[in-house]
């Protein structure tokens, strides 16, 4: 059977070499060298080879000498209400705690479940520590089914340990609490840009200091459900990754807090890009619940979700959705355009289904030796919908419900100019012409035949 390692520090060890019993742990052997040989857990390995460990007492680990799941190892850690605390080995104190170290490592290809049978109130922490110092550093699988995880308490000005949990494989929590660190810029889940997170069911979330998130995002998260409070002055979630929420409760009562989420281009080692959030659902309650953070860079969409806020979150909203009367972001119909064909000429739209209030396009473009007549657009009760010129064509406004578009289109009448009968009058034509030139001569005979008795 492949080994599950729990190392504890130099002192236990020697410690248990004399007395033999009452050891915090062991330095190697398989589930039986466990059982045999500790008080604190029980240990057992099913048919499948998975192991659990089940705390009997409250257990304390040395920061350097934790945990450790290996590659194809399966791991389920059973806190049974008891408490497992990382401590630091010289004389517990910060500066004695090894940057790098966690409490539970988790290598790539294991798999670790934490649980609790008992109360559900078992807890994974930290006593003190430094920077650098996380409770579990996961690159395998890592599922939080109950439980509370936190970070330190009563950390020192000026240190700047990291997240509770750092994910950099994939985690997957549907239960227990995570209370990120009472120190400045940490978070109780750091989801790096290799890392899938998953929240969902019961899962909690907490701020648990004045500069520290829940949640801080460079990989890709999806929130399904879970509870989210924003205690201080940070975010709850900082997103600089890719970030989709489905569902759940977030929460902030902090006044002059930042915003509940921040979604925020941060440039760094992990993550360069845009920083891309997603809300297809939840409940969110704040003064300010969404925002670009500082660099007012990223990109945010509201789909659906119920809203309690002050903020004004229109400039978030999508095509498609509108905030209702209750501060509710719901989705919008999608309404269908048919157009009725006519031989006469092409009628085309720029789009065929759209959302009340978008604006659509209309080209026509008639066949040769045609123009148009009329053109006509009814909704489906019959009624008919305005439109008004446009370049190239013409536009509507999308009413509420799908619309019919028809047109007319009739022959251009072109005059007809009969040039033959100019060049070549008829006839009766000329006769007249020559009558009425007969009666001129006639006319100004006799005037000079007046004239001339007159002068004699």
């Amino acid at each position: 059977m492949k080994k599950l390692k729990l190392f504890l520090t130099s002192i236990i060890a020697m410690f248990v070499a004399v007395v033999g019993v009452h050891a915090a742990g062991i330095t190697g052997g398989g589930a039986s060298d466990w059982h045999n040989r500790t008080w604190e857990s029980d240990v057992t390995t099913s048919d499948d080879g998975v192991v659990t460990i089940k705390l009997k007492d409250n257990l304390r680990v040395a920061s350097d000498a934790g945990l450790e799941v290996a590659d194809g190892e399966k791991v389920i850690l059973d806190l049974n209400g008891k408490t497992l605390t990382n401590y630091c080995a010289s004389n517990e104190s910060p500066s004695g705690c090894t940057a790098g170290s966690a409490t539970i490592e988790v290598r790539k290809g294991g798999t670790l479940t934490i649980t609790d049978s008992s109360n559900g109130e078992g807890t994974i922490t930290q006593k003190a520590g430094t920077k650098d110092i996380v409770v579990i550093d996961n690159k395998g699988t890592l599922n939080i089914e109950k439980g509370t995880i936190k970070g330190l308490a009563g950390v020192t000005t000026g240190q700047t340990p990291i997240s509770v949990i750092l994910n950099q494989g994939t985690m997957n929590m549907s239960g227990g609490t995570v209370i990120s660190n009472d120190a400045e810029l940490s978070a109780g889940i750091h989801n790096l840009a290799n890392g899938i997170l998953n929240i969902t069911g019961d899962a909690k979330i907490e701020t648990g200091s004045q500069l520290s998130w829940g949640v801080l995002n460079y990989g890709k998260t999806t929130i399904t459900g879970g509870t989210f409070t924003q205690k201080y002055q940070y975010s709850v979630i900082q997103n600089s990754g890719d970030m989709t929420i489905e569902n759940g409760t977030f929460n902030s009562d902090v006044e002059d807090a930042y915003a509940l989420i921040t979604n925020e281009n941060v440039a760094n080692s992990a993550k360069t890009g845009n920083a891309s959030l997603t809300i297809n659902g939840g409940d969110f309650k704040g003064n300010v619940v969404l925002s670009y953070g500082i660099s007012k860079k990223g990109e945010a969409v509201i789909n659906k979700g119920n809203f309690d806020t002050q903020q004004d979150i229109s400039g978030f909203i999508a095509l498609g959705s509108e905030l209702d009367e209750e501060g509710n972001v719901v989705k919008k119909e999608l309404h269908n355009i048919e157009v009725k064909e006519n031989e006469n000429a092409k009628i085309e739209l720029d789009k065929y289904s759209t959302f009340e209030g978008d604006t659509v396009n209309i080209t026509i473009t008639p066949k040769e030796g045609y123009e148009l007549d009329k053109l006509t657009i009814l909704d489906k009760d019959g009624k008919e919908v305005k439109f008004v010129s446009a370049e190239g064509g013409v536009k509507f406004t999308m009413p509420t419900s799908d619309v019919t578009i028809s047109a007319t289109f009739k022959k251009i009448e072109t005059p007809v100019t009969n040039t033959t009968e100019e060049e070549n009058p008829k006839t009766g034509d000329n006769i007249l012409m020559y009558l009425g030139l007969g009666l001129a001569s006639v006319a100004v005979a006799t005037l000079s035949v007046k004239k001339l008795r007159k002068s004699n």
